[in-house]
C-alpha cells in the first residue's frame, strides 16, 4: 500500500512539472531568427522584450506598433511606428526594434528602428537563410544580380538543378556583417550563397 502511494505521489510530481513545464513554453514567444531573444505574449496585441513591451493593431490597411517602456503596453507610450501589412515583429536586437518585412520568397528585409528615436532606421535587404543576430553584428546574405552557375552552388553544398527547376533564376547572395559600432553593412571575404527567384 505504502509503496503505490509513493508511486502515485511521484506520478502526480512528474505529472505537475510537465504541466508547468508546457505552460511555460505557451507563454514564450520563439525567437524569430536566430540570436534574437524571446518574447512574452501579454495579450493577443501585446508582447514584451526585453522589458520593452509592443502593442499591435490593424489601422487603415497598415499596422500600428506603439512601443512603451515597461511590460504592459501601458503607461507612457515611446513611440508609434506605422508599417505596412506585410511587416512582422520578429523582437529587439540590442537597442533596436527588429522587424522582417516582405511576404514573398524573396524581397525580405530587415528593419532595425532605435528604441529611443523612430527615425533612426537601418534596413538591410536579404536572401536565402535568414540572418543571424549576435551580440554585436547581424550576418546576412544580400542580393545581387549576378547570376550563379551550377559550379558555383555546387561549391556551397546547393542544389543548383533543384533552384532553377523552381525558380525564373538563380543569382549570387554576397555573405555581410552589419556592425553595431559602425552602423554600417561590410562584406564578409567572398562568400556567398545561391539563391532562387520566383
Amino acid at each position: 500500500m505504502k509503496s503505490t502511494f509513493l508511486k502515485s505521489v511521484k506520478l502526480m510530481l512528474l505529472l505537475s512539472t510537465s504541466m508547468s513545464q508546457i505552460n511555460w513554453a505557451q507563454d514564450t514567444i520563439e525567437p524569430y531568427f536566430t540570436g534574437l531573444p524571446k518574447g512574452i505574449p501579454i495579450s493577443e496585441t501585446c508582447s514584451n522584450y526585453r522589458g520593452y513591451s509592443i502593442n499591435r493593431t490593424e489601422k487603415e490597411g497598415d499596422q500600428q506598433f506603439d512601443l512603451y517602456k515597461g511590460t504592459s503596453c501601458s503607461g507612457t507610450k515611446t513611440y508609434s511606428l506605422v508599417l505596412g501589412i506585410e511587416a512582422s515583429l520578429a523582437g529587439i536586437w540590442q537597442e533596436y526594434l527588429v522587424f522582417d518585412e516582405g511576404t514573398d520568397i524573396n524581397g525580405h528585409n530587415l528593419r532595425l528602428v532605435s528604441l529611443t528615436n523612430s527615425e533612426e532606421v537601418y534596413v538591410l535587404y536579404f536572401e536565402g537563410a535568414p540572418p543571424e543576430f549576435e551580440n554585436k553584428k547581424i550576418t546576412y546574405f544580400a542580393p545581387s544580380e549576378e547570376e550563379a552557375t551550377a559550379k558555383q552552388c555546387t561549391a556551397v553544398g546547393i542544389d543548383y538543378g533543384d533552384l532553377k527547376g523552381s525558380s525564373t533564376g538563380v543569382l549570387i547572395g554576397h555573405k555581410a556583417e552589419f556592425l553595431l559600432e559602425t552602423k554600417k553593412s561590410v562584406p564578409v571575404g567572398a562568400k556567398y550563397t545561391c539563391y532562387a527567384i520566383q
